[in-house]
Formats: structure tokens, C-alpha cells, sequence
């Protein structure tokens, strides 16, 4: 098993903390935005990889398949975003483009198609002009949020509210306007309960049947 440590130095909680908040959920419930250390991120690749000796001897040139650090800078934090599956285009485009042969052996570049997403990044945490690493903070976590235009989970929650509200709202005109409001003196259905409306109901079949001759 390959195990991966960060320096001690680099430990964000608050702005990991920070961010677990701004951020709204996935398909899947897991934070849309994450931060990740660089030598934490791997990715697949199959290809020709050259192997060398400390002292930079070649060792051999071989065609494998491996998990490496998806960036150049492994020794900065990333923030990601995640992105759904049709970001990453249809399965078979991704496999069209993606396979490559090694004599009668056959390898899709970047691994199988990520049908659950994935997360892609959207800034470094490294000094423009100098170039080194910087810590992300709580608060330097709320500036790239803020301009990065996306809603946060409270948000995303007060819309959906708002949505399932309306929802409801017009279910109950529309029990009002076929059946009349089982409560006249006591406010509009929202007060219904399913035995009255069930009880509505039946006041309505059996005035339909009556009207039809039936007794």
C-alpha cells in the first residue's frame, strides 16, 4: 500500500473547514469543492514510463501502467471542483480517444470513464509572483469562493425549499378549484388532513352517482 504524508505545517482544518461549509453537495452528497494536497492526488496513466537511479542512471524505458501525482507541483494545495460525468464527454468518446496499443496489449490512457465524475482543479495556492507555496486560510477560502460564482449548500437548501414550497402551494389550489375548500370557515386546504380530503371525495362520487340515477 502506498501511503502519502503531507508536512505537518500544511494542516488547514479551518480553511478545510471553512470550504466544507461555503461548499453545496454533489450527486452523490460529498462536497462540490474540496482542497487537496498535491502528493495526495494520483491519477492513472498507461504509457512509456523512463525509470532512473538516484544518480539519474537509466535504468529502463518501459511501457506500464501506473498511478502517479496528477500535478507538476505536488508540494502545493489545489482546490477542485467536482464535475459530472457528461463533463468528461460519452463513454465511448472517452474510450475512442483515450485507447492506445502496446504491441497485442491494449490501455485506455487516463483509466476507465469516471461514471461517478470527477473533480477537476480550480486554482493553486502558490504566490503569482514568487512562486511559493502559500497555506490556504479560512478567510483566503471565502475570496476564491466568492469568485468562483457558485451558490453555497445554504443557498442550494433555501431554493429547494422555496421549490418544494410553490410545489405544495399549487397542489392545494388545484384540490381547492376541483373540490371546494373542505375547511370554508377554517382557511384554505393547507389545513387538509388525509381523512377530511379522503371524505371530500367520497361527498363527490356520491353526488355523481345521485346525478346519474343511482341510489
Amino acid at each position: 500500500m502506498l501511503l502519502l504524508k503531507r508536512p505537518a505545517a500544511t494542516c488547514i482544518p479551518d480553511a478545510d473547514a471553512e470550504l466544507r461549509l461555503l461548499s453545496p453537495l454533489n450527486a452523490y452528497g460529498e462536497p462540490k469543492l474540496r482542497l487537496v494536497w498535491g502528493r495526495d492526488r494520483l491519477r492513472f496513466i498507461a504509457g512509456v514510463f523512463t525509470d532512473r537511479a538516484p544518480n539519474g542512471d537509466l535504468i529502463r524505458t518501459v511501457y506500464d501502467q501506473r498511478w502517479v501525482c496528477k500535478y507538476q507541483k505536488a508540494d502545493r494545495w489545489y482546490m477542485e471542483v467536482w464535475e459530472p460525468p457528461e463533463f468528461f464527454g460519452s463513454p465511448d468518446t472517452w474510450h475512442a480517444q483515450l485507447l492506445t496499443y502496446e504491441g497485442s496489449r491494449s490501455f485506455i490512457e487516463l483509466g476507465e470513464y469516471p461514471s461517478r465524475g470527477d473533480y477537476r482543479p480550480v486554482t493553486i495556492f502558490e504566490h503569482q509572483e514568487t512562486g511559493e507555496m502559500v497555506v490556504p486560510t479560512a478567510a483566503l477560502v471565502r475570496r476564491v469562493f466568492s469568485r468562483l460564482g457558485i451558490a453555497t449548500e445554504d443557498d442550494v437548501r433555501k431554493e429547494q425549499n422555496a421549490i418544494e414550497d410553490a410545489e405544495a402551494q399549487e397542489i392545494h389550489s388545484t384540490v381547492d378549484d376541483m373540490f371546494g375548500d373542505p375547511f370554508p370557515n377554517g382557511g384554505r386546504t393547507s389545513n387538509v388532513t388525509p381523512t377530511s380530503l379522503m371524505q371530500k371525495l367520497k361527498e363527490v362520487e356520491k353526488r355523481g352517482k345521485a346525478d346519474e340515477g343511482y341510489n
